[in-house]
C-alpha cells in the first residue's frame, strides 16, 4: 500500500516539470504554422523527450530518499516507488508523444525516429503500436539509467565522485581512442556493432530486438540502482 502511494505521489510531483516541457514543445511546434518558419523534417520529438527523461531520472532519488525514510517508508518501498513513478511518467510521454506525432504526420512533411530508423509505416496502427513501444521503451531506459546514475553518485565518497567525473570523460576521449588506433579499430567496431545488435540493425532491420534491448537494459538498471540503494545511508 505504501508503494503506491508513494508512485502516486512521486508521478504527481513530477506532472509540473512535464506539463512545462510540453508547454514549451507545443509553442515551438506551434512555430510551424507561421509561413515564415522554414518545417525541419529533421526536427525529433522522441530525442528531446528522451533527454528530458534522462534529467528527470538524474534528479530523482535524494530528496524523494529522505522524504521518504521521514514518513516511514523503507528503502525497498522508496527504490520500488521510485522505479514505477519513473516508468509511468516514460509510459505516459510515449502516449503523448506518439498522439502528436502522428498530428506532425498529418500537418507537416515529419518522420519520427523509428520510420527514419526502421523504416517503418508509421501511419497505419500497427506502426503506430510500434512507435509507443519503442517510444515507452527508450524512454523507460533513459529514465532508470538517470536514476542508477544518481543513487551510484550518492553512495560515492567525494574521491570517488571526481575520479569518476574526471575518469570516464578521459577514458572516452582520449584512452579509448588510443586503444582503438594501436588496436586497428577493434575496440569501436565492437562498440558500433553493439549498439546495431542493441537497436536491432545487426544483419536485420527490427524494432521489436531494440525494444526487448531496451526493457532488459531497465532491468538490468534497476537491479543494479536496487542492488546500491537497499543499504543507502542518510547523507546531508
Amino acid at each position: 500500500m505504501r508503494t503506491l502511494i508513494s508512485t502516486k505521489f512521486l508521478f504527481k510531483k513530477s506532472l509540473k516539470p512535464i506539463i512545462i516541457f510540453y508547454a514549451i514543445l507545443f509553442t515551438v511546434l506551434g512555430l510551424l504554422f507561421i509561413p515564415e518558419v522554414e518545417q525541419d523534417s529533421n526536427s525529433n520529438i522522441e530525442m528531446t523527450a528522451s533527454i528530458f527523461l534522462f534529467a528527470i531520472g538524474l534528479n530523482f532519488y535524494k530528496e524523494e530518499f529522505k522524504f521518504g525514510l521521514v514518513n516511514g517508508c523503507s528503502r525497498k518501498t522508496i527504490f520500488s516507488a521510485g522505479i514505477l513513478s519513473l516508468l509511468s511518467l516514460a509510459g505516459l510521454m510515449a502516449v503523448v508523444d506518439t498522439l502528436t506525432t502522428k498530428v506532425m504526420m498529418a500537418l507537416f512533411d515529419y518522420k519520427p525516429m523509428i520510420e527514419r530508423i526502421y523504416n517503418r509505416n508509421y501511419g497505419t496502427i500497427t506502426g503506430m503500436l510500434e512507435g509507443f513501444l519503442w517510444a515507452f521503451a527508450i524512454y523507460s531506459l533513459v529514465a532508470v539509467t538517470g536514476y542508477f546514475i544518481t543513487i551510484l553518485y550518492y553512495r560515492m565518497n567525494k574521491l570517488m565522485k571526481v575520479v569518476v567525473s574526471v575518469g570516464i570523460p578521459l577514458l572516452f576521449m582520449m584512452v579509448l581512442p588510443y586503444l582503438d588506433s594501436y588496436l586497428d579499430g577493434v575496440i569501436y567496431r565492437t562498440i558500433w556493432n553493439f549498439i546495431l545488435r542493441v537497436f536491432g540493425l545487426y544483419n536485420t532491420v527490427n524494432p521489436y530486438i531494440a525494444i526487448a534491448s531496451f526493457f532488459g537494459g531497465v532491468i538490468i538498471f534497476s537491479g543494479l540502482s536496487f542492488l546500491l540503494a537497499r543499504r543507502a545511508p542518510i547523507k546531508d
